[in-house]
């Protein structure tokens, strides 16, 4: 694009009340706003696979199929162009001055409901001056907070007889939570965008993304003869730090209550061990209790399990027993992102044949710079081996880092700053958002440090999913600014993505 459309757009702003703009769009436009994410956050759009049918245009279930086309006709109805691309992923565009492309991209997936909410977690509620649901913070609230954004721009270039200089695509993916199948879909049919951000994650802007390798810790068989644990229960998902876990266990031992362990005798001589912890998002470890190492710990202290089953618990135990993963031989820290961080959230009993079962472990590892993911699996096989058992790896993704000089970045952080009035620089961390699928990209999310929030609210992937109503609004006022710095930054002629 010459740098004459950029100019001339800039200089046509030069005089315009952006503030004025975003106050007179939030006070005629709450309403509407509120109407709109209550009818996303009311589709519980978790991954359901076995109701999958892509032929029908649900390659990931019913609910991110009804989510997609819900976020599509809600930007119709604000007269952007929408495409249904067989249900993988949407978007709806603002065609520009010139076809080269700035992208944005939420997700309209989320993590399935835990323990704990005081209210549906799938209806919007208003508490105390927040909203409250399922993808209030991750990522149906930013989605809609940047949809509004655009919408606000797109109603006053069309009263003005303007144009953005770069065409806005704003995707609508459908699998983030659960390997981005959707991005890949669209990758392998459009070129990355010029540009691009993901509401998702934290303020002020992230440039460099940790690594991940996930898996599972898979036992021996044992004969279900020798069985000690029945069943064994925990977590949802891989990348967040379960609330609740349970083993059902065959045992005559008299066992007493903790503080946060709870034990129901059931019938034919079992006895059900509930454990409670805390959840949080699996970058952050460090912010939950996780109920699965209670759980274990208290198998392991009163010898509920057969010996096979000990051998594969102490290793559990030792996956439970730091957030850094030092206990495996993969501890490690770099300059970017810090230390590497573990997360087992998920175990199951499942049948290896009609003789024998085997303990499944899932693990969730965030690495920095200084390792790979080939040492990561060599290790974690290596101590799978010992028990006998083996590591099964399920997701490998590459940590990447952008210059955070880049032009982008700069429009990006310069918006927050100037509506904040802080002086906040961009950063790095170990969540996994879709910007590291494309070329030049980061992530700008709605959430951000703790402003206030009562005792209550709770945080993405957790109960009570929050968000300030009035960090809504200045959210809103961010991205309305960033939009406007984007479209004013000559970025073509620009090296963008170091990865590493």
């Amino acid at each position: 694009m010459g740098n004459d459309f950029i100019d001339e757009f800039a200089h046509a702003l030069s005089d315009v009340d952006v503030d004025a703009l975003i106050d007179d769009y939030i006070t005629n436009n709450r309403e509407s706003f509120e109407e709109d994410l209550g009818a996303l956050i009311s589709i519980e759009s978790v991954q359901d696979l076995d109701n999958a049918d892509a032929s029908l245009g649900m390659p990931f279930g019913p609910g991110p199929a009804a989510a997609l086309d819900t976020v599509l006709a809600i930007a119709s109805r604000m007269g952007f162009e929408t495409c249904n691309d067989n249900g993988y992923i949407g978007w709806a565009q603002l065609e520009g001055q010139s076809d080269e492309q700035l992208g944005i991209i939420a997700h309209t997936d989320v993590v399935a409901s835990s323990n704990g909410w005081i209210c549906d977690p799938f209806s919007l509620t208003v508490k105390d001056g927040f909203y409250v649901g399922r993808g209030v913070i991750d990522d149906k609230g930013p989605l809609m907070v940047v949809l509004h954004a655009l919408n606000m721009w797109k109603k006053y270039l069309d009263d003005k007889g303007l144009k953005f200089p770069y065409t806005v695509r704003y995707l609508f993916g459908c699998a983030e939570e659960t390997g981005m199948e959707d991005v890949k879909y669209y990758l392998a049919k459009h070129p990355s965008p010029l540009f691009l951000f993901t509401p998702d994650a934290e303020f002020p802007v992230c440039y460099g993304e940790k690594g991940m390798v996930c898996g599972w810790f898979v036992s021996d068989a044992v004969r279900k003869q020798d069985r000690v644990i029945q069943d064994i229960k925990a977590g949802a998902a891989f990348n967040a730090v379960p609330d609740f876990a349970y083993a059902d266990v065959l045992t005559d031992k008299a066992l007493a209550n903790t503080d946060s362990v709870k034990i129901n005798k059931l019938d034919n001589g079992l006895c059900r061990i509930e454990a409670s912890g805390k959840s949080a998002h699996a970058s952050t470890p460090w912010l939950g209790i996780n109920a699965l190492g209670i759980l274990i710990d208290y198998l392991l202290e009163f010898e509920l399990c057969s010996p096979k089953e000990k051998l594969f618990l102490k290793l559990a135990s030792d996956v439970l027993a730091c957030h850094d993963a030092s206990k495996l031989g993969i501890g490690c820290e770099d300059e970017f992102f810090g230390k590497l961080t573990g997360v087992a959230a998920m175990v199951a009993c499942e049948d290896a044949d009609d003789e024998h079962s085997r303990l499944k472990l899932s693990f969730d590892v965030r690495y920095p710079t200084c390792t790979t993911a080939e040492r990561i699996i060599a290790s974690l096989s290596d101590c799978a081996e010992e028990v006998g058992g083996i590591f099964e790896v399920r997701v490998i993704k590459k940590p990447f880092v952008i210059d955070p000089d880049y032009p982008g970045v700069k429009a990006l952080m310069t918006a927050y700053n100037e509506v904040t009035g802080e002086d906040a620089k961009p950063f790095t961390m170990g969540g996994g958002t879709y910007a590291r699928m494309f070329e030049k990209t980061t992530s700008f999310g709605m959430d951000s440090a703790v402003r206030d929030v009562p005792a209550w609210a709770g945080g993405m992937h957790g109960p009570n999913e929050a968000i300030s109503i009035e960090w809504v609004k200045k959210s809103f006022r961010i991205y309305a600014h960033a939009l406007k710095n984007m479209n004013c930054t000559h970025l073509a002629s620009v090296n963008g993505n170091s990865g590493v």
